[in-house]
């Protein structure tokens, strides 16, 4: 993914813009991709790691992760999707991952199939919702022995339907018949009542194994592009961890606790667990590990509980931090966490990190802004209205976000420059806030910005705000807060 935001660089009198490769993870949320958008995958991992004597330096290991039919990550995604099913509820985004990794032209390229999550859980609350079940038996066991004239026409339906709305792409030439005539043989009359979760399982292994021996999934590198292994990637570079050893390594337990907060990847459920252990676990490794997130994790806590939008409401972070309120947001998450287990209590900040990224937090926030406005400004020049028009369409409250941060750093120059000289665009970013911070007031920062949305090259750069890292990033905290009882 490329990231970018807009800079001047000045030729005699004229400013002209160009791409710059920079993006969200670089600093305040390293490694974590667009793709890594729910914590529960991070358990899952960790969870199949603790219990199935798996090893992340292993490839074969990783697909059996992947495809394994009774516990992999297919099985948990097709599993999820009946139980969101049969709630009526439609998945958070994140729950289920690669919902749309094997779908379109990219898998007809690399000779992907697709078959569609959300169609496949609907597909067998339907089968154990129907008002007929005795019928439907009846017809499911003439279909399984393969006495189709006898079966009614309405039954045939089912097969239509999975071919259609489940399958979709079928490039490997999925037998759906042989499939089906399978599981319809072990159809029984207590499945649709006390024993529904029996042929969801029976239903979703044997699709997997069938699934995984005519796809040829396996074969070449087809595989290594899934999502599963931006999780196994955050793990192995940022955790430390590749095996079971080093999960008991890290947390110090490898009793009653560990397996509490890990129970087996076949029990997992979409969410995390109202005792708080996972989360534990999870902050834990990653306070000891992947400082930079956890210490982001501590300031976007601080502004979730002030009710402060990131994306609305400029803040001054720099100096934010150093005040007794954030001192008191510090103290009130250490009670927090304490709260799912004591050893986590030893809470420590790093001042130096922390004033680090809070100067990344405003400029994203800055640059966030600042790509919103200006892509608004060239939707509405590309319907032909006149430059008063949009100026009285975009909010003043956005832009005196802009005019603050640009206060800030013409005021105190010298503390900003320290921390952005640190950036690998750092000529660019500054030559940018020095033109910007030049004439400070909501007038001049929409000129500057209506320059550049009437560039001709703007229009290369139309793609939405470089900064979606940041939705990922606020499940993961929305979440964990959540856990932690404080939302």
């Amino acid at each position: 993914m490329s990231y970018f935001v807009s800079f001047p660089k000045i030729k005699g009198r004229e400013s002209f813009f160009r791409k710059v490769s920079l993006g969200p993870s670089n600093h305040i949320v390293p490694n974590l991709t667009l793709l890594t958008v729910d914590v529960i995958w991070i358990k899952y991992v960790l969870s199949c790691l603790l219990h199935k004597c798996i090893s992340l330096d292993n490839s074969t290991h990783i697909n059996e992760m992947i495809l394994n039919p009774e516990y992999g990550a297919y099985n948990r995604n097709l599993t999820w999707s009946f139980e969101y099913a049969s709630r009526n509820l439609e998945p958070p985004p994140g729950i289920l991952t690669a919902k749309r990794w094997n779908y379109g032209r990219k898998a007809r390229k690399y000779n992907r199939d697709f078959f569609d999550f959300i169609e496949f859980g609907r597909f067998i609350k339907d089968i154990l919702d129907t008002k007929d079940p005795d019928a439907f038996i009846k017809n499911a066991k003439k279909y399984s022995e393969g006495s189709i004239s006898e079966v009614s026409k309405t039954f045939l339906m089912w097969q239509e339907r999975f071919k259609k709305n489940v399958l979709g792409v079928n490039l490997s030439h999925f037998d759906v018949e042989s499939f089906l005539r399978t599981v319809f043989g072990l159809l029984k009359p207590t499945h649709f009542k006390e024993q529904r979760e029996e042929f969801v399982s029976l239903f979703i292994s044997y699709f997997l194994k069938q699934f995984r021996e005519t796809s040829k999934i396996e074969e070449g590198d087809t595989l290594r592009d899934h999502p599963i292994y931006h999780y196994v990637s955050f793990i192995k570079n940022e955790l430390g961890i590749t095996r079971k050893e080093d999960i008991i390594d890290k947390i110090g337990d490898s009793g009653k606790k560990l397996l509490s907060a890990l129970p087996e990847p076949e029990r997992l459920m979409p969410i995390l667990s109202d005792q708080g252990l996972d989360a534990f676990l999870i902050l834990k490794l990653i306070e000891e590990n992947a400082e930079t997130l956890f210490h982001s994790f501590v300031i976007l806590t601080y502004l979730k509980k002030r009710k402060i939008d990131f994306k609305r409401r400029y803040v001054n972070l720099y100096k934010k931090i150093g005040t007794k309120d954030f001192q008191d947001h510090v103290r009130e998450l250490k009670r927090a966490l304490s709260r799912l287990e004591p050893n986590l209590t030893s809470l420590k900040l790093k001042n130096d990190l922390l004033s680090f990224l809070a100067v990344w937090w405003e400029y994203y926030q800055f640059s966030y802004i600042g790509e919103r406005i200006t892509r608004e400004i060239h939707r509405y020049l590309l319907d032909g209205l006149a430059k008063d028009e949009i100026k009285r369409k975009i909010k003043k409250k956005d832009l005196e976000v802009l005019n603050h941060f640009l206060r800030n750093f013409a005021s105190s120059p010298q503390t900003y420059i320290k921390t952005l000289k640190q950036d690998e665009n750092k000529d660019e970013i500054l030559l940018q806030l020095e033109e910007m911070s030049s004439d400070i007031d909501a007038d001049a920062v929409f000129e500057y910005l209506y320059r550049l949305a009437t560039l001709s090259s703007f229009s290369e750069y139309t793609s939405s705000p470089f900064f979606p890292s940041l939705d990922s990033f606020e499940r993961w905290v929305d979440e964990l807060m959540i856990v932690l009882k404080m939302m």
